[in-house]
């Protein structure tokens, strides 16, 4: 720690030797003075849960490729996705989820590795919606959004 001594009638600072700060320790202090850590925690806490809902978002619309629900075939087939295709856009989704979850538990790369995936794969999604002449493709938009997010939140944190 830093001292103030007067000598001589002039101000010094010493340091005092008995403890000395890393580099790391004391950009650490003064992001905990500056607010930055606060920042830092939220950052991390947004990118957890916008992965998590994602990747929940993910399975769901797996399940409902491989229970074959009615609507999600039919707009699968107004795409131009053949059946054969359905259990593989379903697999890279579980896989996807699996990602999402594995990055931000265990493997912090993986996240934002799926999540920028996640977001091409939406983003073909929207542009097939588009040229199959479907309006809004509110779901793939709204899940590339989220994928972007999350890549985002993944890098920034």
């Amino acid at each position: 720690m830093h001292g103030v001594q007067v000598a001589d009638g002039r101000w010094s600072v010493r340091r005092d030797a008995s403890r000395s700060m890393s580099v790391a320790e004391g950009v650490g202090a003064d992001a905990e003075r500056s607010g930055m850590a606060g920042y830092a925690r939220s950052m991390y806490v947004a990118w957890m849960i916008v992965s998590f809902l994602l990747s929940l978002a993910c399975l769901v619309s797996a399940a409902a490729k491989l229970r074959r629900v009615p609507q999600v075939i039919a707009t699968l087939q107004s795409v131009g996705v053949k059946d054969s295709q359905v259990p593989i856009l379903a697999g890279l989704q579980i896989a996807a989820a699996f990602g999402l979850v594995m990055g931000v538990l265990l493997v912090p790369f993986l996240a934002p590795v799926t999540a920028g995936a996640l977001a091409v794969y939406f983003l073909v999604g929207t542009v097939l919606h588009w040229r199959a002449g479907h309006r809004f493709p509110a779901p793939t938009i709204v899940l590339f959004l989220v994928s972007v997010a999350s890549l985002w939140l993944g890098l920034a944190g």
